[in-house]
């Protein structure tokens, strides 16, 4: 008699072990296509990154990797199994689906489409932390997962709030600002002060602290009076200022100062994106600026400038980094990613004295838990992409910015070590 085919075991163990391949091969293509993705934007405009392939990728895979997504939550819920650390995978999927929309969209130029998205971001994000709650009954994965949840909802939140922000701070309105300011910067100076573009004597350019200007329009000109309150920054008190950090045996070259002779620029540059014409253009001084300032320079450093300034226009135009620097310097980022980092050792550790366990393992094979590797290769992901985004606004030249201007108010203090360790960021970065 033949041999009959091997029939599967009567209590569907095989079924349950395909399905559980299945939605770990989703998880798994799922995290590596967003990882992929996500480094391939985040070095999108980096001088090294040229390829028109690479470029194209982030745009094939949005869609089928939002439906993988989808597969995988689906899957999640309808198990008729029990798996804790599937809702740690699904959190996991959503911080990287979350880090690659950061990376990708543009905070200023941020379209409805766009706003959809992160609004269904947020959405779904509520909706895991209603599934996380609602399939609660003491498992020992609940607590730091619904910490991680919480985590990444305040993300999700903040950034959509920092949005506003960034549009007031540096929309329609502050370009006005900016440009009525320009139209009277000369009056500022008295008339027996000299101009000095060396030393940017009498050079009232604004750089951080506009806000605070107190703005009036009178007279039959609707001329503005602007008062210049002391938390206003301008190039001349930066350059005037000649102590610890700025002294000059720290920054003989100005390298220092040119991060914040570039970021008046670019606010200038941007002034003219809204179509605001460029007043200061016909003024004498502007020209000394020009030539007998930057150009008379021995070094490469007017390069610098001009090129920090594309930098700030560009970081304005394709990159996040005005939402993030819409509060000042990124704090919470930092503080966040602490507490994910945190959060993700926590469970990894549980994951790790869970391992062994014959109630939780699943798709083992020769006693390894695989669950156990996906869930920290998971953790690990989402991790590299939260320090490395952390990282990129740390180390940036707005970050610089903010540290010159708070060290010319006077809020840092004045140590010395303090400043040599500043200097070699400056240097170094």
């Amino acid at each position: 008699m033949a041999d009959q085919p091997a029939q599967p075991p009567p209590d569907g163990t095989l079924n349950e072990d395909v399905d559980k391949i299945i939605i770990a091969s989703y998880t798994c293509t799922a995290a590596f296509i967003l990882s992929v993705t996500f480094f391939i934007q985040v070095t999108r405009f980096r001088l090294w990154h040229s390829s028109w392939i690479l470029e194209k990728i982030p745009q094939v895979v949005d869609h089928p990797v939002t439906s993988l997504i989808g597969i995988c939550a689906a899957s999640f819920s309808v198990v008729p199994y029990r798996n804790d650390l599937y809702w740690i995978w699904l959190t996991v999927l959503l911080i990287a689906y979350d880090n690659v929309l950061t990376v990708s969209t543009a905070g200023s130029t941020l379209g409805t489409s766009d706003l959809l998205r992160e609004y269904i971001t947020l959405f779904n994000g509520v909706y895991l932390g209603i599934f996380i709650n609602k399939n609660n009954d003491g498992e020992e994965y609940h607590v730091p997962l619904l910490v991680l949840w919480l985590f990444t909802l305040i993300k999700f939140t903040a950034r959509l709030v920092c949005h506003k922000i960034m549009k007031r701070t540096y929309g329609l309105n502050n370009s006005k600002l900016i440009a009525d300011y320009m139209k009277i910067e000369h009056k500022l100076t008295k008339s027996n002060e000299v101009i000095d573009p060396t030393n940017m004597k009498g050079y009232k350019y604004l750089v951080m602290g506009e806000g605070k200007i107190n703005a009036k329009i009178t007279g039959s000109n609707y001329t503005p009076e602007i008062e210049l309150p002391a938390g206003v920054v301008t190039l001349e008190k930066v350059w005037s200022c000649n102590e610890q950090l700025l002294d000059p045996s720290m920054d003989e070259d100005n390298r220092i100062r040119d991060v914040c002779l570039s970021f008046a620029f670019f606010k200038l540059l941007k002034r003219q994106f809204y179509g605001y014409p460029a007043a200061e253009a016909q003024q004498e001084k502007t020209r000394q600026l020009v030539f007998d300032g930057l150009l008379s320079r021995d070094n490469d450093s007017v390069y610098r400038v001009i090129a920090m300034e594309i930098g700030f226009i560009r970081d304005l135009l394709y990159t996040r980094y005005p939402v993030i620097f819409a509060f000042g310097f990124p704090v919470f980022q930092v503080i966040l990613l602490t507490g994910m980092l945190g959060v993700s050792l926590w469970i990894s550790v549980m994951a790790f004295n869970r391992r062994e366990d014959p109630q939780n393992s699943y798709l083992r094979k020769h006693h390894y838990n695989i669950d156990y590797t996906i869930t920290n290769a998971l953790l690990i992901v989402i991790m590299v992409m939260e320090a490395f985004e952390t990282l990129t606004y740390v180390f940036s030249d707005w970050t610089k910015v903010l540290l010159i201007c708070r060290h010319v108010r006077g809020r840092v203090l004045h140590h010395n070590h303090f400043n040599k360790v500043t200097y070699l960021f400056y240097i170094c970065i």
